[in-house]
């Protein structure tokens, strides 16, 4: 019987292992490059998550959030939008009066109201002499908007851009986010110009709050930023600004260092913990039609006192035909303002989703170490006996990452350890039949 020198044996296992080894090294290296390719799988699998494991809505009663909807009932009653001025003074009286703790406007008011008496006079010649000194005898609307305004605790929407020109007339916004630190700057986003309200709404509101965020390419709205850069200081997202009103804080703090953002103390009971970004990561429930009132039922009274009283109040547009829709990483399409509204109930219950600063690193070391066990492992079975195995293995690392969200929020990536996975595996299997090519007699 004929019996192979040793120095064929080694050879034979190394041509078995080398394929497998390469192909990891390539797969380990990608990974921690993390290209667009590769991010847009993890983030599939992230939305697959959230698809099947969507965040528990709180019951009526107990949600921090109620949205007043600009809808189709609420256009059919008032009119198109933009509302007068006068309409919209009424609508935050209304809720004032009725205790809500703070009430964001998901909406700029960027010019002068078209409606007011001053401007019907200009834009219609030829009125009669005391129709015109009947309508110049009236309040302004924007006037009797900021007075609504400055009774109330009312949080202004401001919408950054790269394009729009700066309006002279806007006095500088005071920061309320504490220090403006250029290290922990540069991670934020930046816009160089802002679309604003008119100065008489801005100095009247009790604070402002950007509520522009950011779509990645597949389309699904995922983070909110809670902060961002103009002109050099650092101004709050809409959802972190009305938790400041609502607390009667002063200011944000911000504690970050090169690596990014670390913390945001809103105030001494709530601390958010965003990514380096300084963006939070929702945790979607489904969409709950009870999280909403129509802003016709608040305008004509018959809305219940508790869907406002000591709530946070999110006024936004939600009817088709105003085209505020997006994609929730759970596959619903939402208003923009919903986006802002779970936000804060994350925020709240801090249920927000998280992602270790070194997940990708930590998510190398497992796909190394499973896969050097895969090289040692399988060339000492049959490839089709560790099939199942390998098949079991991808499964409890979906299973690992499903349990770990669903306890915990954190997010680990199964997705590129899957593929990765599957092409050692495949690596091997070629491997060896190279190897048995090899070592046969001619």
């Amino acid at each position: 019987m004929h019996v192979a020198p040793i120095e064929d044996d080694l050879r034979l296992f190394i041509l078995e292992r080398a394929l497998g080894l390469i192909v990891l090294a390539l797969c380990a290296w990608t990974i921690f490059k993390d290209p667009l390719s590769l991010e847009l799988v993890r983030l599939q699998g992230f939305n697959l998550l959230q698809t099947h494991e969507s965040r528990a809505t709180p019951p009526p009663d107990e949600q921090p959030v109620t949205i007043v909807a600009i809808d189709e009932a609420s256009l059919a009653a008032v009119g198109q939008w933009p509302w007068p001025r006068t309409v919209m003074a009424r609508l935050v009286d209304r809720l004032s009066d009725a205790g809500a703790s703070a009430i964001g406007l998901d909406a700029v008011f960027a010019e002068p109201d078209r409606t007011s008496p001053d401007r019907i006079v200009r834009s219609v010649p030829g009125l009669p002499a005391e129709v015109r000194g009947a309508l110049e005898g009236l309040d302004d609307h924007d006037a009797v908007f900021a007075r609504s305004i400055s009774r109330s605790r009312v949080v202004l929407g401001q919408a950054g851009s790269w394009d729009a020109p700066e309006s002279a007339d806007r006095p500088p916004l005071a920061g309320v986010v504490k220090p403006d630190d250029p290290d922990v700057q540069r991670f934020l986003p930046h816009f160089p110009s802002l679309v604003r309200n008119i100065p008489e709404l801005e100095t009247a509101a009790a604070g402002h709050g950007m509520f522009s965020f950011f779509i990645r390419p597949d389309g699904v709205a995922r983070w909110l930023p809670t902060l961002f850069v103009h002109d050099g200081v650092t101004y709050p997202g809409l959802f972190v600004e009305m938790l400041r009103v609502a607390k009667g804080r002063p200011e944000i703090l911000v504690e970050g260092r090169g690596e990014g953002v670390d913390t945001i103390r809103i105030a001494d009971d709530l601390t958010l913990h965003p990514d380096r970004w300084g963006r939070v990561q929702i945790w979607y429930s489904l969409s709950d039609p009870g999280r909403y009132v129509s802003a016709a039922d608040v305008l004509s009274g018959s809305v219940a006192a508790e869907r406002i009283a000591g709530k946070l109040v999110l006024v936004g547009a939600t009817a088709a035909g105003l085209l505020d829709l997006n994609v929730a990483p759970n596959g619903e399409s939402i208003p923009g303002v919903e986006i802002h509204a779970q936000a804060i109930e994350c925020t709240l219950a801090g249920t927000c989703l998280t992602r270790p600063r070194h997940a990708l690193t930590i998510e190398v070391v497992v796909v190394v170490v499973l896969g050097l066990a895969m090289i040692v492992a399988l060339p000492l079975w049959h490839a089709v006996a560790v099939l199942p195995a390998v098949l079991a293995l991808e499964a409890a690392l979906a299973a690992f990452a499903w349990g770990l969200m669903r306890t915990t929020g954190v997010l680990f990536d199964a997705a590129n350890p899957g593929w990765v996975l599957a092409a050692v595996y495949l690596a091997l299997t070629w491997g060896r039949m190279i190897a048995r090519e090899r070592a046969r007699p001619a």
